[in-house]
């Protein structure tokens, strides 16, 4: 294997005005149409996440972002690789806060690969903490999702990279920009 993959690849989901919590496929592994890797892919590297957010109102919010463990007709879990949490400092209810971050998985270069997010029986080898619980957006027959890659009415498989902007408190609205850089297996 090369030191460096051949092909490197980036999603970006733009939304504004989140006002409740919401789920989105950031990296689609069964979708070939608006996603430019092939339908043999097996799983994703994560290299990097770029996160840009503006709380445009008063409020609470967290960004979780995760691998899809597992997922049926009746729910789906979610491995977290990352969450943010976005608030004021010291006061929720100032409304106009932009926060940047950005989140190295390749620690500076030393590890090119970057995350593995490789699911072996609805679990991550690679990856250890806190997982979502059951959710119902994640099922597998759910076709309530938008993607990244600009498709909609799109049900959750493991092995996608998910996005869920969760409102915590105080009913406000929040504008992100995520990028998801990563490499496919």
């Amino acid at each position: 294997m090369a030191l460096y993959p051949s092909r490197y690849y980036m999603a970006l989901l733009d939304v504004q005005a989140v006002a409740a919590s919401t789920w989105y496929i950031m990296v689609d592994r069964d979708d070939t149409t608006n996603y430019d890797h092939s339908s043999t892919v097996a799983s994703f590297n994560v290299l990097g996440i770029d996160y840009s957010v503006e709380k445009a109102s008063d409020g609470v919010f967290d960004l979780w972002v995760g691998v899809v463990l597992e997922n049926d007709a009746t729910n789906g879990t979610a491995q977290w690789i990352d969450v943010r949490h976005i608030e004021a400092s010291g006061n929720p209810t100032d409304s106009t806060d932009r926060f940047h971050y950005y989140v190295d998985f390749t620690c500076c270069s030393s590890r090119p690969e970057g995350l593995c997010c490789e699911v072996v029986s609805s679990k991550t080898p690679w990856i250890t903490g806190t997982a979502s619980g059951d959710q119902t957006a994640l099922q597998n027959d759910a076709a309530n999702l938008a993607n990244a890659g600009g498709g909609s009415s799109k049900s959750a498989v493991a092995g996608d990279i998910v996005l869920w902007v969760e409102e915590v408190t105080d009913g406000g609205t929040i504008d992100a920009c995520v990028k998801i850089f990563y490499t496919c297996n």
